[in-house]
């Protein structure tokens, strides 16, 4: 297998140009193994990887072969076919085809659905997983997916089901190790459901190993949940960007605290600590942060903490544009930010992190 030894997509072609063309797409956003068709035979791809197949499926030879390797290795294919092909395309579902694409296509498109089978493939993991963490995991992913497509649809926030989720991630929390947590988003592949959920669970550990619990608990879960749900506002170009922002995006970018206040005020049930949660993570006790400046004791305790597990997640996320940071550096790098944090805080959370054996990146 060419390329990377532990790819996100195993991408076979019987077209070195095709091939080139779909790496060409693909790449910014995953890790892609490159395979010619007549090596599949004796394929051993990673268990976490899937499948992008772009071959002509006339040849009864090659069909045979795809068959036998969707047959042996279980795990979502999506097919890409030069040009359309009704035969083609129903011998690639009677093969376990996901999903088929036709040149010419939207390369979002294509994107979105690899991105979608990789996670699906991560969800299907969590079944390893004990009741409790597996009903957390699975309803914090579908309520997160549910609040960004009503957020830009105009709609209000499924409430009843946002505070579902906060109890089953409070219920599981008490039997769960960080670096369970962690290590099953570790992999999934939309990177702000993975930032949301990595700052929820990260704050629901650290607030219990404190000894915040009951009420104060769900509230504090609540705003990490939704801390970023301003983002939903910020346009798909920009938030899901497989780059570094230009100027005037990261412009667009910081305006999601304000979206997010403008989306929460709407909220007549959900508490003032949750709100704030949401709107001011980005200040600074220095007063230069965004979006009201607030400095010193202006900015609460439960702000404070989610700006210390907000940042943590930025330095050791994993993204296409750069490499995530262990987690020893990420604390090393936080202690410098001087008044940027509550480093009274960020001094016991380092002893909490440091004290667990969660993973030091996650996906991007």
């Amino acid at each position: 297998m060419q390329n990377h030894s532990s790819p996100d997509i195993v991408l076979i072609s019987d077209s070195p140009s095709r091939s080139k063309k779909l790496s060409g797409i693909l790449d910014p956003w995953f890790q892609i193994g490159t395979v010619p068709l007549e090596e599949i035979g004796s394929l051993d791809p990673p268990a976490k990887s899937i499948f992008v197949i772009s071959a002509k499926l006339e040849n009864a030879a090659t069909l045979r072969s795809i068959r036998q390797l969707l047959t042996k290795h279980d795990r979502p294919s999506i097919f890409v076919f030069a040009t359309f092909n009704s035969a083609a395309m129903a011998k690639a579902k009677d093969a376990r085809a996901t999903e088929c694409f036709v040149w010419p296509f939207n390369a979002v498109d294509l994107v979105g659905a690899v991105r979608k089978a990789l996670s699906l493939r991560v969800e299907e993991s969590w079944k390893l997983l004990d009741e409790l963490q597996v009903n957390a995991l699975e309803s914090c992913a579908t309520t997160m997916r549910t609040c960004f497509s009503q957020c830009r649809n105009g709609q209000d926030l499924p409430l009843t089901a946002i505070r579902d989720t906060t109890e089953k991630i409070a219920a599981a929390a008490g039997d769960t190790p960080l670096e369970t947590w962690l290590g099953s988003i570790e992999h999934y592949h939309d990177y702000t459901f993975t930032h949301c959920m990595f700052v929820c669970f990260t704050i629901v550990a650290f607030a219990q190993a404190i000894g915040i619990k009951n009420g104060d608990l769900t509230h504090l879960t609540l705003g990490a949940l939704l801390h970023d749900i301003g983002k939903s506002r910020v346009p798909i170009a920009i938030l899901d960007k497989p780059a570094k922002l230009a100027a005037d995006e990261w412009q667009i970018m910081q305006q999601h605290p304000e979206f997010s206040r403008q989306i929460l005020a709407a909220e007549q049930q959900l508490d003032k600590d949750s709100i704030e949660m949401a709107v001011h993570h980005h200040e600074k006790l220095d007063g230069t942060g965004y979006p009201d400046g607030l400095k010193g004791t202006e900015i609460s305790d439960v702000v404070r903490l989610t700006a210390i597990a907000d940042v943590y997640s930025a330095l050791v996320d994993k993204r296409s544009y750069k490499p995530g940071f262990p987690r020893q550096k990420a604390l090393e790098i936080m202690a410098t930010m001087g008044d940027a944090l509550d480093q009274g805080f960020v001094k016991t959370f380092a002893e909490f992190i440091m004290s667990t054996n969660q993973p030091v990146r996650m996906a991007g």
